[in-house]
């Protein structure tokens, strides 16, 4: 690099009084260019910096440009604040980044994070994956209890149907003496049943009837995320072998669809395919996975990828990290199938919908294409209105232009 700078001082330096414009690698700069850089096997480096060492620049310039490591961007300062070159990114104020290719209603309130419906039962407060979300039926999880006497596993659930809301316990025995845990669930497409793993097995919950319930698989290991798909098959992302995606059939058969994903995993299905995030350290990717387990990457060098859904005209919102001056969110971002970036999600004024701390949370996007999302907690800057105590679900409109 010291090489590359002094070639380049030299080269100003002898060429500024003989030209106007300065060519590496080219003899004929182009006219409206005071230095172009030409090659086929090299790039521009630009320096490289963290998000704290980016902002503890004094006075930048305007049209200062660094390459922030932490949000994985070529910045630049507009002499108000440092933006993406892309425009995708807006660091330090997250308001306006228009959605070109969307519109997006004002998000609504549906329902609270701590205590919700009022449930009293000592474990208050949505835990684990917070909650499953399908058409008509929400149900969310306020905690897990293990007696070491009678190896029974209780399960409280605070369910809202169709706006009425009501508390469901389940006592599932188990064989294994290790502590109830709960890892996630969902229902099913007739939502009559929820689909628990809790201590590495998977259980049927009769949403009509607590006392009937099923050990369908043991040994699914610990899993980030489970889909019921239409034809009853049982989708899992599970820690086991380096992260997998497991299909587990009606009769409780376990297949094994792709393996070696890194865990942990949350997935959706679109067009047969299965497209899951992945995590390695501080970045991952989205893997579109097919039915033979073969994998490919859609989108790369995401910052903490969470959780993913498709909307109605076959775009996903992906869940990942952003750090903001130090602080890190949680983004809501549109990519098309193929991985190609679609916009930021927004509010009705365009400010970026953003959540504090970094969890992975459940989204849902129902047949009026209405995305359906956890917040837990306003950044800075959004014109989100949820107050202080108003953390749980909200209901976010997506129309496609």
């Amino acid at each position: 690099m010291m090489k590359f700078l002094s070639l380049l001082i030299a080269a100003c330096c002898s060429l500024s009084c003989f030209s106007q414009n300065v060519g590496i690698g080219t003899s004929n700069p182009d006219a409206s260019a005071l230095l172009e850089l030409k090659s086929t096997e090299k790039g521009f480096l630009p320096p490289r910096m963290d998000s704290a060492q980016r902002v503890a620049i004094l006075n930048p310039a305007k049209g200062l440009i660094v390459y922030d490591t932490d949000m994985n961007a070529l910045l630049l300062f507009n002499g108000i604040r440092w933006v993406s070159i892309d425009q995708t990114n807006i660091i330090g104020d997250p308001g306006s980044r228009p959605n070109t290719s969307y519109t997006f209603s004002a998000p609504q309130f549906l329902i609270g994070y701590n205590n919700p419906n009022g449930i009293s039962n000592g474990h208050n407060g949505i835990t684990n994956q917070f909650a499953s979300i399908s058409e008509n039926l929400i149900v969310f999880s306020t905690g897990v209890d293990y007696n070491s006497t009678s190896f029974a596993i209780t399960c409280y659930f605070s369910v809202d149907k169709n706006g009425i809301p009501s508390s469901i316990l389940y006592t599932i025995p188990s064989s294994t003496p290790s502590g109830g845990k709960l890892y996630c669930f969902d229902a099913d497409s007739l939502e009559q049943n929820i689909y628990a793993v809790i201590n590495t097995s998977l259980f049927r919950l009769n949403i009509t009837n607590v006392a009937d319930t099923t050990r369908i698989a043991d040994g699914v290991g610990a899993a980030s995320q489970i889909k019921v798909l239409g034809n009853g098959d049982i989708i899992i992302a599970t820690d086991l072998n380096n992260g997998s995606l497991l299909r587990i059939l009606p009769n409780g058969t376990r297949q094994t669809i792709a393996a070696n994903l890194r865990f942990p995993n949350y997935f959706d299905v679109f067009g047969g395919n299965y497209y899951v995030t992945d995590l390695s350290a501080i970045t991952g990717s989205v893997k579109k996975v097919t039915p033979a387990g073969v994998a490919t990457t859609v989108v790369a060098d995401v910052l903490t990828p969470r959780s993913i859904v498709f909307d109605k005209n076959g775009n996903f919102v992906l869940q990942a990290n952003i750090t903001i001056n130090g602080i890190v969110y949680v983004r809501y971002t549109l990519y098309d199938a193929t991985g190609q970036l679609v916009g930021p999600v927004n509010d009705a004024s365009d400010f970026s919908i953003l959540s504090t701390g970094g969890l992975a949370t459940p989204m849902y996007i129902d047949n009026f294409n209405n995305l359906v999302f956890m917040h837990s907690g306003t950044a800075s800057g959004t014109s989100v209105p949820n107050p202080v105590g108003s953390l749980g679900l909200w209901l976010l409109k997506l129309v496609k232009l």
